[in-house]
This record gives C-alpha cells, sequence and structure tokens, in this order.
C-alpha cells in the first residue's frame, strides 16, 4: 500500500504531462498546416464569377483553407483579421487567421508582385486545450505562450 501511495501520484504526473505535450504538439503541427494550406489556396483561385479573382477573394480563399484543419478546435475557432472578414469568422475566438496580400519584394504589391501571406495565431496560455497547474515547474517550462506559423506565397494571376 506505501508503494502504490507513492508511485500512483508521479505516475499520473508522468501521464498528465504526456497527454498535454501531446495535444501542444497536435496543435502546432495543425497551426503549421493550415497556414500553408490557406496560403495554397489563395494560389488556387485565379477567377471568381466569371472574373480575375480580387484582392478579396484571395484572402477569403485564403481563410477557408487555413480553417478547414482547424475546425477540430470548436469554439475556440477562427477569428479572421484582415480587411475581408468573413461571415464564418468568429471574433471572441481565440485562434486568429490573419490573411492579406503584399509585395513580394518587400515594396507595394500590384501585377506581378503578389504574394499572399497567412499567419495563425493560437495564445495557448490564454485559451489551453487541457488547463494545467501554474507554477508548477515542469508544465510552465513545457507550455508556450502563443503557437504561431506563418506561410507566404505567390498569387500572381
Amino acid at each position: 500500500m506505501v508503494e502504490f501511495a507513492l508511485v500512483v501520484p508521479l505516475f499520473v504526473f508522468l501521464l498528465l504531462g504526456l497527454i498535454a505535450f501531446g495535444l501542444i504538439l497536435a496543435l502546432k503541427q495543425s497551426v503549421t498546416q493550415s497556414a500553408e494550406e490557406g496560403a495554397r489556396a489563395a494560389v488556387g483561385i485565379f477567377f471568381v464569377n466569371g472574373g480575375p479573382a480580387t484582392v478579396e477573394d484571395k484572402e477569403q480563399a485564403a481563410y477557408e483553407g487555413a480553417r478547414q484543419g482547424l475546425t477540430w478546435l470548436g469554439d475556440k475557432c477562427c477569428n479572421h483579421v484582415g480587411e475581408s472578414a468573413s461571415a464564418t469568422s468568429d471574433p471572441a475566438a481565440p485562434l486568429s487567421i490573419s490573411t492579406d496580400v503584399i509585395g513580394c519584394d518587400g515594396g507595394t504589391s500590384g501585377p506581378g508582385n503578389e504574394c499572399m501571406r497567412v499567419r495563425v495565431d493560437y495564445p495557448y496560455k490564454d485559451a489551453p486545450l487541457m488547463p494545467l497547474p501554474d507554477g508548477i515547474p515542469p508544465f510552465s517550462f513545457v507550455v508556450p505562450d502563443t503557437l504561431r506559423s506563418e506561410a507566404v506565397v505567390r498569387v500572381n494571376s
């Protein structure tokens, strides 16, 4: 009984840490992949409604492409930050997807110089997937403040 009382709390603590780390790793993978998918979705849209795609159309396609990989987060997904915020955007959601067309060479965007930047931010410290006790050293070292990923791709049409 004494051995059991000494070993079980340590085992539960270790198990809790493994589950928390696994969730953080899965979220980081999803954030990275969603940023990349959003950027790819913007490349695929050249024409909308019989005419060339506008900047708003490209931003919307990028947002929808990024959002699809994050739907497993439920109500924590997704806030569209940008000039063309969509109807599927939830301003109260902690996860934000920022889409904007920028100049590929660092200057202003224009014909032949358009790149889509998709940035996905998740403030993990403010909205953890699995609440962990604060102040316990192993958890405070492992839990990130923010998970962030950015993808940039040329979208000339």
